[in-house]
């Protein structure tokens, strides 16, 4: 379907995504908050847009486009009032495309896993009940609340719901190993990861693809018990485990996160089908960029 993708908060993820679609052949236009940050995807070869999501103005002169992607990543420390801006921008945009339907065939919304709640250390799927108990994720469900009623007036809506993700110069728990930190978090409690190069192609999948369905899980295909992972990353680091802190009041969410209905409908295989393969991978490539090799 390639034409025109218009990336909506074009941050770590959307960068990625941006280079596979320019190659799969989409003209790709990007906005971001900051000026380098323009800069710095002009020379990628996007025609990138200065925007501040909530401001009216800047969101009524976005472009057109065959496919937007809401990227933009979800700070609950930006407040407009008492809404984030992340929720503010979106009830946005989703107000001027119901205003002007033909300005977008398609309106992917990055979500997040938190949106689900359980704790029984059971496979969730897009079908199960989705009850948030952190304040990010019922941002979320908010958010994908507002995406779906865009289905009532004929809008195509496309919800990903991305766990974890991490890759080069971002890897989960790695500066918290570097600095010596402490673990807040429950050892015994499942983690649920994707790697970023993988979730940008599953995002590229649901832009491109002909009749998906309304909601997908992406993440990869192997959780892992937070201490499993800890004594991994100690191994491939050279580092001691912090002191773990564990809070599970804190934290309760403990489940284990199924892509089945994404690789079933898309056809998707990930490069980095679990955390074993990624996290080296992605450390190699954080230490080979620092040491200027």
């Amino acid at each position: 379907m390639p034409g025109t993708l218009l990336i909506v908060g074009c941050g770590y993820l959307g960068e990625h995504l941006l280079r596979l679609a320019q190659a799969s052949g989409w003209r790709v236009l990007v906005t971001s908050r900051s000026p380098e940050r323009c800069q710095r995807l002009q020379s990628l070869g996007a025609q990138a847009i200065p925007c501040e999501v909530p401001h009216p103005g800047d969101v009524a002169r976005l472009p057109d486009a065959a496919v937007l992607v809401y990227a933009v990543s979800l700070s609950t420390a930006e407040h407009l009032g008492d809404s984030p801006a992340w929720l503010s921008g979106l009830q946005l945009l989703l107000s001027r495309w119901q205003e002007q339907p033909s300005r977008w065939r398609r309106f992917v919304l990055l979500s997040s896993t938190s949106v689900y709640a359980q704790n029984n250390e059971k496979w969730v799927s897009e079908s199960d009940p989705t009850e948030p108990i952190s304040l990010s994720g019922r941002i979320s469900l908010q958010g994908e609340a507002a995406a779906q009623q865009a289905r009532d007036w004929g809008g195509e809506v496309v919800v990903a719901r991305l766990s974890g993700i991490y890759g080069p110069g971002r890897v989960v728990y790695a500066r918290q190993f570097r600095e010596q930190l402490p673990l807040l978090a429950d050892p015994n409690g499942w983690l649920n990861l994707i790697h970023v190069e993988d979730a940008a192609r599953a995002i590229l999948a649901l832009v491109d693809t002909r009749q998906p369905d309304l909601v997908y899980n992406i993440t990869d295909d192997e959780p892992v018990r937070r201490y499993d992972y800890w004594q991994a990353l100690s191994r491939w680091l050279g580092l001691p485990i912090p002191p773990v802190q564990s809070r599970p009041i804190d934290s309760p969410v403990n489940r284990r996160i199924s892509n089945a209905k994404l690789k079933r409908d898309l056809g998707l295989t990930w490069l980095y089908p679990s955390y074993r393969m990624g996290v080296p991978h992605s450390l190699a490539l954080t230490s080979a960029a620092a040491t200027g090799l």
